[in-house]
């Protein structure tokens, strides 16, 4: 009896202690202490569930991504579908102070300045220049000066929740004033004989070097130079896409930049004004 009473004690002691089997799958599971994971099967309300956890409330910094302005710029002009859909209307438009707004039916695709083979930008110092595409602005406006019209469109586009739109148009006639600089440009692009009179010589050059493409070469060009590299200049606009960098009518410094549109072409384009007289003094070409 005491023999049968020891056998069943060691049986109870032996299955209590005995561990379950994992399967081989359950072993694959942990390799070097990180959990593997083959394969997940999630169901449409895992999705769902899913998607809740990360919408803006949850997350709010998720939506408020800022869209780049200059990707956003170039779809919206090559776009005539997306174009409709990023218009606030009624939009206001403004021609001479007269305010008319327009529906989406009676809106007109505007392709911008894709037909043209550059679009340009001003500035009134270097470190503008070097800041300039700040995608933290909410407010971008882009100015179209129509030079044989004496014309300024701007383009006033605002940022909601990440995402860009045009919100106004403002339409009028070109205010000159003494030493206008848009004025001496039309002028400057369209007269040879004004333009020869207007470079400060020898003209400071400067380029990529030939024969190291990360180095920049530091040199100059004399007035027979620079008609012979005849650099890209728009003859009969002007455009300036404002990031909120400094362009005021009196300063006597303007930078012209002129970027090629999809092709890496970038030129800029220094000057001043001197005794009253504007002249341009520096050259960039960097392209690559």
């Amino acid at each position: 009896m005491s023999r049968i009473l020891a056998l069943l004690i060691c049986v109870f002691v032996f299955c209590g202690c005995k561990q379950p089997q994992k399967t081989e799958q359950q072993n694959n599971l942990f390799v070097n202490g990180v959990v593997e994971i083959d394969t997940i099967d999630i169901s449409l309300s895992d999705s769902l569930q899913m998607q809740e956890i990360f919408d803006d409330k949850t997350y709010p910094e998720a939506k408020q991504m800022h869209e780049s302005f200059d990707d956003f710029l170039i779809a919206f002009a090559s776009d005539s579908l997306l174009q409709k859909e990023r218009i606030l209307f009624p939009l206001d438009y403004i021609h001479n102070g007269e305010t008319n707004q327009l529906s989406q039916a009676s809106w007109k695709y505007d392709n911008l300045f894709l037909l043209e083979s550059c679009y340009t930008l001003l500035f009134d110092n270097e470190d503008d220049l070097e800041a300039f595409g700040d995608t933290l602005q909410s407010e971008v406006s882009l100015d179209w000066y129509l030079l044989n019209e004496d014309v300024c469109k701007r383009f006033q586009f605002v940022s909601e929740q990440g995402m860009w739109s045009l919100k106004r148009i403002i339409e009028q006639n070109r205010k000159k004033t003494k030493n206008d600089f848009v004025d001496f440009y039309t002028r400057f692009v369209n007269d040879s004989i004004y333009q020869r009179n207007h470079i400060c010589l020898p003209l400071e050059y400067v380029t990529l070097d030939p024969d190291d493409e990360f180095s920049i070469l530091e040199t100059s060009l004399d007035i027979e130079q620079w008609f012979a590299f005849q650099p890209l200049l728009p003859i009969t606009y002007l455009s300036n896409i404002d990031y909120g960098q400094q362009n005021e009518e009196a300063s006597p410094i303007k930078i012209l930049r002129v970027n090629g549109i999809g092709n890496g072409y970038t030129n800029v384009y220094y000057f001043r004004r001197l005794s009253n007289e504007w002249e341009l003094y520096r050259y960039e070409d960097t392209s690559m």
